[in-house]
């Protein structure tokens, strides 16, 4: 009894031995796989953290990297945002634009040696230039500095310069108009002397057209010994090449000289004869100004009379 009782008493202790020790192989293994999980997740997050903070660095040091080169994001942002391009391709304000309306360019006609009437005159006439504007735009009368007196200008729309009719007395200065008018616009200008004894004077008047018109009225023609009183000096600048056109008459049959004079010196046309009236076409050049001068041949003309002329050219 004994002897068996020790037997099976071996055998409990051998299996509770073996039992322990795959308890322990478990739990040896078991906490393997504790340890093992976190390790790789924690990997696992980092790698995605790397990527991210990463794809963050460079965003961050993309506008401010030091080779200047932005990645493909920011230069999709910078295409997409309105002025991103390249700094002075567009300034504003940067073309000021004062020409005239389309189809047209800025004509100018500059007198010379205006002789007026002043306030002691007998019947004193005021001398009349009218041209036609052609589209919207701003025309101008600049009147150079008079040596001595003032002069009284006033400048008004249509062919009595009635409409809209401004005035200003000085002596010397600018006056100018605008309009909005699609088509043809007359404007009239009247220069007179408000003292009793005022000098000659010169004017530039500057207007939008195409195919410039201007017409001159009450301009004395009295001779050679009277200088200023004695016809026109006026100097038309033209645009294109072409032919510019005078046809000018006066009061009675007198003798009579014209000049036409090229910028540079050269003459282009003369003509002296003695009629009442006077038509002649000159062949210009473009961006040259031609300088047109008629006078009465009289020395002295006891009659008075006066001058009227229109000039058209390119």
């Amino acid at each position: 009894m004994l002897t068996g009782d020790r037997g099976r008493s071996s055998r409990l202790g051998l299996g509770a031995l073996l039992a322990g020790v795959l308890f322990a192989a478990a739990f040896v293994v078991l906490a393997a796989a504790v340890i093992l999980v976190p390790a790789n997740g924690t990997a696992h997050r980092s790698a995605g953290d790397l990527a991210a903070s990463s794809q963050g660095a460079s965003m961050a040091a993309s506008p401010g990297s030091p080779s200047g080169v932005p990645t493909q994001d920011s230069a999709q942002a910078s295409a997409s945002i309105p002025g991103a391009s390249i700094p002075g391709t567009s300034i504003p304000g940067a073309s000021i634009s004062t020409a005239p309306g389309p189809g047209s360019s800025m004509a100018t006609a500059s007198f010379a040696d205006i002789g007026l009437d002043g306030a002691a005159s007998e019947s004193p006439v005021a001398r009349t230039i009218t041209f036609e504007q052609q589209g919207p735009g701003s025309v101008s009368l600049s009147l150079a500095e008079v040596a001595s007196g003032t002069v009284e200008i006033c400048l008004g729309q249509g062919p009595d310069g009635q409409q809209g009719s401004r005035c200003q007395t000085s002596g010397g200065g600018l006056m100018e108009a605008t309009t909005d008018t699609t088509g043809p616009t007359i404007w009239t200008a009247t220069l007179i002397g408000t003292s009793s004894q005022v000098s000659p004077v010169d004017v530039t008047v500057a207007f939008p057209s195409a195919a410039p018109r201007l017409s001159i009225a009450g301009f004395r023609f009295q001779g050679t010994e009277f200088g200023p009183y004695n016809g026109v000096d006026v100097t038309l600048r033209t645009s294109v090449a072409g032919s510019s056109v005078v046809q000018a008459s006066w009061d009675a049959v007198r003798p009579f000289s014209m000049t036409v004079v090229e910028e540079a010196g050269a003459q282009v046309d003369q003509i002296t004869a003695e009629d009442q009236a006077v038509t002649r076409e000159v062949p210009v050049s473009p961006g040259s100004a031609y300088r047109f001068r008629l006078q009465n041949a009289v020395e002295v003309d006891d009659e008075a009379l006066f001058l009227s002329a229109t000039f058209t050219w390119p």
